[in-house]
């Protein structure tokens, strides 16, 4: 059985609409053990993609279609991140692109980002691909497409269309000849088939069409497919290597903090520095006529704080609102719900007594809400 690995999200936006939700409630319907997100230029969708999939017991595949220039041309290409570094780079690409004035970057860009992915060519618009409607000679373009890409697997497009289809023989035999594996990728822009009209209305407010237009492009049976329909399309090799391909990627998002650690003079742990400096603190704000009351709020606050790992990034503001301070730097009293901590008055980072004004700690920090 296979899997659809090249599905577009409404993250692509007024080019599909499949919401996340809807993908993933439809693969598990479907029986589908992995799904591919493939948008263009943006991974937006990536993580609720995750959580999803996650939920319906689905392996979330992760791809970035981009453009590029190359031998004189522009055409479409895929990465698949094959782990969290492979993501990372994908990331990075994205933010290159939609930062930039420029959307179609050139191979040296897309080399860049290339590690820990599986770069995938559509064989509907690429360099070989052109050869064959050209009747150019495909060694001599198969050798120049080698040089430029150099590893990459080839995605056999749409083959519900006949022209795609035939020229899919040639090239297929070819790459047999040439060891390329090629996998099955049908694009999915809607969820249901009958959504085609309601695709072609989103497609013209995203080009500033009419529906009657005559240049106006019609795209049919772009809707996620059924395994009986995609087993009916491609070859029982394509669908296996399409499996193989969802089996190599194996991105987690892992979700991590990465806080540097608070250095202080005394070379102490964070923690005793910490609690050092609320100590002294709430001796100089109270001008050393601390009550049980305060105290007790202190220790509470601090308990808090060093069970949940936050003791560098106090430490951390305290630093930054304490050079503010002696560098003439306008600093405020405290906003929100950090106006709240005795801990952040003590530190100097607040100027506001929670305990005067009956502020509660809790809408800063909670150990219950992650």
């Amino acid at each position: 059985m296979s899997c659809p690995l090249y599905i577009r999200s409404v993250y692509t936006l007024l080019s599909s609409m499949c919401s996340i939700e809807g993908i993933v409630s439809h693969g598990k319907k479907y029986g589908y053990k992995a799904l591919g997100l493939v948008d263009r230029n943006v991974l937006a969708g990536a993580m609720s993609f995750k959580k999803e999939c996650i939920k319906a017991g689905i392996k979330p595949v992760f791809g970035l279609e981009v453009q590029i220039s190359a031998l004189d041309r522009t055409f479409d290409v895929v990465l698949y991140a094959q782990d969290d570094e492979g993501f990372k780079n994908l990331m990075k690409l994205s933010s290159k692109i939609c930062t930039s004035q420029e959307t179609i970057i050139d191979v040296e860009t897309l080399n860049n980002y290339r590690k820990n992915t599986i770069l995938c060519l559509l064989s509907d618009d690429m360099p070989l691909t052109y050869a064959i409607d050209k009747k150019l000679d495909l060694n001599e373009m198969f050798d120049t497409q080698n040089k430029v890409f150099g590893d990459y697997i080839v995605g056999l497009m749409d083959h519900d269309k006949a022209i795609n289809v035939s020229r899919d023989k040639i090239l297929k035999d070819f790459l047999k000849q040439k060891g390329i594996k090629y996998i099955a990728l049908n694009r999915t822009y809607y969820l249901e088939r009958d959504d085609n009209e309601e695709y072609e209305v989103l497609k013209c407010i995203r080009d500033k069409k009419t529906i009657n237009d005559e240049d106006n492009s019609v795209d049919s049976g772009r809707y996620l497919l059924n395994s009986e329909e995609y087993e009916t399309l491609y070859d029982k090799e394509e669908l296996a290597y399409t499996d193989l391909l969802a089996d190599k990627c194996n991105v987690e998002l892992k979700y991590e903090t990465a806080l540097p650690k608070y250095q202080n003079k005394n070379n102490i742990p964070s923690k005793e520095y910490l609690t050092s400096l609320c100590k002294e603190g709430l001796r100089r704000r109270l001008k050393n006529n601390i009550t049980k009351e305060y105290s007790e709020r202190l220790d509470y606050e601090l308990s808090v704080i060093l069970k949940m790992h936050f003791e560098d990034y106090f430490l951390i503001v305290y630093d930054f609102i304490l050079y503010a301070k002696k560098n003439n730097i306008l600093v405020g009293p405290g906003r929100g719900s950090a106006a709240g901590s005795l801990v952040a008055y003590c530190l100097g980072i607040t100027d506001i007594d929670p305990i005067k004004y009956g502020l509660i700690f809790e809408r800063f920090l909670n150990p219950e809400r992650i």
